[in-house]
């Protein structure tokens, strides 16, 4: 009887820590030259866990993967546009999440020369209000100097 307990009790902790985790994206299309991906602590747990990285479903062929050790969040960048499929492994390449689809799609030539040319523009008229403050404009004297 204690023996089937204790057998019963072990084979639930056991299953319950090679549970199917749980893979996020931090969006589902990614438009700023990078994405991030978190998942729960079980698998950063795990000694040597994997980010594995393709465009196909099944995962052939892989396009990266990522050791992972002891994490819960990884960004990625330098991906062409396209879609693509994540997936966590274990030590022995096993998967221990199911496939996320994400999508990358990068803007367009003319947004990013907007956005540049927007912040530029911004960063110019920061600069030439500081040099007229501190430089070009004459300092202000109080009324109290003036009276004495």
């Amino acid at each position: 009887m204690f023996f089937t307990a204790a057998l019963s009790l072990l084979i639930f902790f056991n299953a319950s820590a090679f549970a199917a985790t749980t893979l996020q994206a931090d969006r589902q299309t990614a438009t700023e030259g990078f994405i991030g991906f978190s998942w729960d602590q079980s698998a950063s747990d795990a000694e040597h866990a994997f980010l594995e990285l393709s465009a196909h479903v099944g995962f052939t062929p892989n396009i990266r993967r990522y050791p992972l050790t002891h994490q819960t969040k990884v960004h990625i960048s330098g991906l062409m546009d396209g879609i693509y499929y994540a997936r966590l492994l274990d030590q022995t390449h096993a998967p221990i999440s199911q496939p996320l689809r994400f999508e990358v799609k990068h803007r367009t030539l003319n947004t990013a020369l907007i956005l540049f040319s927007g912040g530029a523009f911004l960063f110019m008229f920061l600069i030439s209000l500081i040099i007229y403050f501190t430089v070009l404009k004459p300092p202000i004297t109080s009324l109290s100097q003036n009276s004495e």
